[in-house]
């Protein structure tokens, strides 16, 4: 399992930095950048005192993460390897789909 941290505040499995899901997906199938990869997992709060959904997971370091994004350097065999991954926001305002969001970590192949 992949140590995860979580940058994106506004997603309902956001708690403290952490993610409360036991698996996510980052998309990105032809990604050559971070910024053309995100989240599959993500998903919106409709509103502020929305409660998380801390009840599907509890919060931890480490993540199953699936990995659609086929030229990165820590995609092996469509499961991220990297010792630790950042999940981001790509803009300054709140996510509203998983497009908006990044794989930090994503590292281009060369080619």
């Amino acid at each position: 399992m992949t140590d995860l941290e979580c940058g994106v505040a506004a997603c309902a499995y956001w708690c403290s930095g952490l993610c409360s899901r036991e698996k996510i997906s980052v998309s990105g199938g032809n990604a050559r950048k971070k910024e053309e990869t995100g989240c599959s997992s993500y998903r919106a709060r409709k509103e502020r005192g929305e409660d998380r959904l801390e009840a599907a997971g509890i919060a931890g370091p480490c993540c199953e993460i699936a990995c659609d994004a086929q030229r990165c350097v820590y995609n092996g065999d469509s499961v991220c390897e990297a010792d630790c991954v950042r999940i981001e926001r790509c803009g300054a305002a709140a996510p509203e789909t998983g497009d908006e969001t990044k794989c930090a970590s994503f590292i281009a192949r060369r080619s």
